[in-house]
Order: C-alpha cells, then structure tokens, then sequence
C-alpha cells in the first residue's frame, strides 16, 4: 500500500477541486519494467509519485498528463517496444513488450473518487477492490469503473455497466489482478476490464527490541509494512528505539498462553530475543499460528535444539508449521552487518510473499514476473485448482445514482482484512476492527509487570601502582685512616 500513501500524501498538497493526472499500467505484452496496476500521480507543477516504468516512459506520460488534465478526458497510450520506431523517435524502451497506460483526470477531494478510495483503504487498513473497463484504440478509453470500498460499500459508474463489472470480478476469484474481456449491453461494444485487489500493509512482528531488530523495522517500514515491536524488557520496545514502528508492546513470553494471541493470516513473525528459553516459548505459542512465515535467527542447530525440547515437552506440530517455519531465517547472502542480515531477513520474507524461492535471477528459468491471468485459466498465483469459487450476489441499485448498496462479488482477495491483535494476557482482549492500534498503546500493568532494570555495576576501584622502589642509597666507603698507635714505656725498676 505503500505507493497508495505516496498518492494521497502528494494530492493532499492540492486545493480540493483541483484536477490531476493518474496514470495506470492496464495491459502488458511481453517484457516491461512494471507490472499492470503500477501508478504515478501528476500535478499541474510536474510534481509526481510513483513511477509507471524505468523513467523511459514517464516523461512521455507526463506530457499527455497536461493534455488530460486540461480536458479532463482520458487517453489509453500504446507503447511498443518491439518495433525499433520506438528507439528512432527516442522513447528507447529496449524491454521488448507492449505496454497499454491508461492517463484520466482525477479530482483532489471528490468524495466517491479514487483519490478518495486510496485514502478509505489506508485509513481503514482493509482490502478494496477496482475494477476498470477500458477500450483499446480509442483515446477516450476509459468506459466504466466499479469500487468495492472497505466495509462492502459498491460505486459504479455508469449504473448500468455495474452487473457486468460484476460478473468480470466474479471471475476473476481471488486473484489479485487479472484481465477480462467484457461484452456490453444495447450494441456498446466489447471493453477489457482490470480487476486489481488493493491490499492491506503486510504485518511484521518482531519479538525481540534488540539492536539488530532495528534495521529489520526499518527495511520492513521502507516497504509500506506495518511493523509491530515485542520485546519483555520494557525498556527496549519503545518509541524513542523504534521510531518507524506502528506499534510496541511490553510482553512476557509466559504470559503468552496457547491460543491467546490471534494473527491475521498474512502475518510474517520473526524471532530473535537471543535467549534460548524466551524464544521456545515463543515458538511453543506462535509456530501454530496460522500466518505465512515464522523466522528464528540463530543456527541451524539451535532451531533443531528448540524443537527437540518442545518434543520432549510433549509439543507437537503439524506438517503446516513446520513449513512456515524459517530456521535460521534469511537468505543465503554471505550477510555479517545487522543491516545485511536484515536484507538477508526481508528478503526472504518477500520471496514466501510471491511465491517464489530466491536465488540468482540469471539461473532462474522463470520469467521475472509470473503470467497476468488473461483468460480466466490457473496461473502462479491463482488458488487450487478445483476451489470453490464463491457465488455471484445480485448487484442492486444503491440509494443515489451510481452508487450500489450490495456487495460485489467476489470476496476480495485471499489477503484476508487484517482481524485484531489480541494483548497476550490471561483474558485476551482484541482492539476493534476499524481503530487502528496508537503507536503509544502501553499494556496493562497486570500484564507486563514492569522489571526494573538491574542497578548498574558500579566502576572498578582501581588500585594505584606501588610506589616505585627507591634506587638504594650509596654509602661512600670510608677511607682508612692510619691512626698511630701510641708507645708504652715501661718504666725501668
């Protein structure tokens, strides 16, 4: 969701009324540096965010941005770099694809618009859903949109494109962005629909306020995650140590109880507390979380060592937590520093998060980017052949024009609407749903009892030296003096 706050945080510098430019990536063939759904936001100053290519393209974009947001009439551009015209007339794009941008007039402060969409999810913390019709080979190219908002509030417009739209996102399941072709009622002509899933920041916890957890939160956050920081010292987990993080929390591992602590499922956990005890219990409460990824720093053997008492322990796992389990979490990267090793960290998270295994692109017989789902057939990231797909609801008129006030089909996305973080305590106790956790949160006292930290050791006495042995004191030797021995007389009888 990162590039959504970017969007936002640039339209907020506008007056409301005032009309920018929001270039999309709709359709790629072939090679191209982004994907469909990638944005850049444009203002009347030139100012931008986001990007839509390598900077081969923007500059192009930008200068048909002015042209829209003075008609504010949509254009869909064509890029194609298979032919070398592309490199004679000077764009260079050299990637080898076509590549279709949709460029359309938004508004600073329209209350139903997607300026005001982005903002709905980010405040709201939950999945959304677009769903875009568009023409090729017509300049006025955008024909209809539906949004499905947090909470299940539909807009379409037009009205009466809302069931088709539908029916296309339908289609699609829970896949997070995949191509349709439409076919319109009363002679209007066939359209390609996007469907795009606007999905919440990925929630990081770190169990552990150490200094290495530091450039961890850090990368995390660069990331638009959403970082929460757990450590049962109370001294460590705190605002002033983590700066970037959205939440810290004073918790013991023993008041952690089996089944107290609820995760969302797209949840990625990492433990690194550097004390043997504190980190089985946490693994004892947190491995049968049912989250993407559990990771424990430290070697191989001490992950071996941590399962092989919670065995004795009479702890058990199933083949499901094994596998999220990371131990020694990270990739092979030769890391040293605390801030490499946190690459090392994040981007193993990444890779579990698409799918992938890591390793040397160049090695890789995978494309870079897995296949778009055009036709409606199972791609990488499509669920389990055979899953049932759920049913399609009637879509209804809403209460004014344009809006409909049932939920459209189909549930948006398998990453499931973040569900509160319960406190560990004895009696967990869940933050509501749509109120977002404030960053200075302290828990109970009864919870966490606060340690004092240990009186510091006072400094060493230190002994001075002993007085250096004095040289010794040479008595001069006296001279013999020849002292004359007196004569007796004896005196004659």
């Amino acid at each position: 969701m990162k590039i959504f706050q970017t969007i936002v945080d640039l339209a907020k510098q506008s007056p409301p009324g005032t009309v920018l430019a929001l270039a999309t990536v709709m359709k790629v063939r072939g090679a191209a540096y982004r994907r469909p759904g990638a944005r850049m936001l444009i203002t009347p100053s030139g100012a931008s965010a986001g990007i839509i290519s390598g900077g081969c393209l923007d500059g192009d974009v930008r200068e048909h941005a002015r042209a829209v947001m003075s008609t504010r009439t949509a254009r869909l551009l064509t890029y194609d770099s298979t032919s070398r015209s592309e490199i004679i007339f000077g764009l260079g794009l050299g990637c080898s694809g076509v590549v279709q941008v949709l460029v359309e007039p938004v508004v600073v402060g329209e209350p139903e618009g997607l300026l005001a969409f982005f903002e709905n999810c980010l405040a709201r913390k939950a999945p959304g859903r677009i769903v875009t019709a568009f023409m090729p080979g017509d300049r006025s190219a955008l024909r209809a949109r539906m949004l499905r908002w947090p909470g299940g509030t539909v807009t379409a417009t037009p009205l009466r494109h809302a069931p088709v739209l539908s029916q296309a996102a339908h289609s699609v399941g829970t896949r997070r962005t995949a191509l349709r072709e439409v076919e319109f009622a009363e002679g209007e002509g066939r359209a390609l629909v996007l469907v795009e899933t606007i999905a919440p920041p990925v929630p990081l916890y770190l169990f552990g306020a150490g200094d290495d957890a530091i450039p961890i939160a850090a990368a995390a956050k660069a990331l638009g995650w959403r970082v929460t920081v757990i450590d049962a010292r109370p001294a460590f987990p705190t605002l002033a140590r983590f700066p970037m993080a959205d939440a810290v929390r004073c918790v013991k591992p023993e008041t952690m109880g089996e089944g107290s602590v609820i995760f969302p499922p797209e949840s990625m956990i990492m433990i690194l507390t550097h004390q043997f005890e504190q980190d089985r219990a946490l693994l004892r409460v947190l491995l049968p979380c049912n989250v993407r990824y559990v990771g424990v720093l430290g070697p191989r053997d001490r992950t071996v060592r941590l399962l092989a008492e919670l065995s004795q322990a009479g702890v058990k796992f199933d083949d499901a937590a094994i596998a999220r389990l990371h131990g020694p979490a990270g990739h092979d990267l030769g890391a040293e520093t605390p801030e490499e090793i946190a690459v090392s960290i994040i981007a193993e998270m990444i890779a579990v998060i698409s799918g992938r295994s890591g390793g040397e692109l160049r090695k890789s017989a995978r494309p870079i980017h897995d296949p778009m789902d055009v036709a409606g057939g199972s791609s990488p990231g499509a669920p389990t052949p055979g899953a049932a797909a759920p049913a399609p609801t009637p879509v209804a008129a809403g209460p004014r024009p344009g809006v409909i006030s049932a939920p459209m089909v189909p549930a948006p996305t398998p990453v499931a609407v973040p569900r509160p973080v319960a406190v560990p305590t004895a009696t967990p106790v869940a933050v509501p749903r749509a109120v977002a956790v404030p960053k200075a949160v302290a828990v109970p006292r009864a919870v966490a009892v606060a340690v004092p930290d240990p009186a510091p050791t006072p400094p060493p006495v230190v002994i001075p030296p002993p007085a250096p042995t004095p040289p010794p004191v040479r008595v001069p030797t006296a001279t013999p003096v020849a002292v004359p021995v007196p004569r007796v007389v004896q005196p004659r009888q």
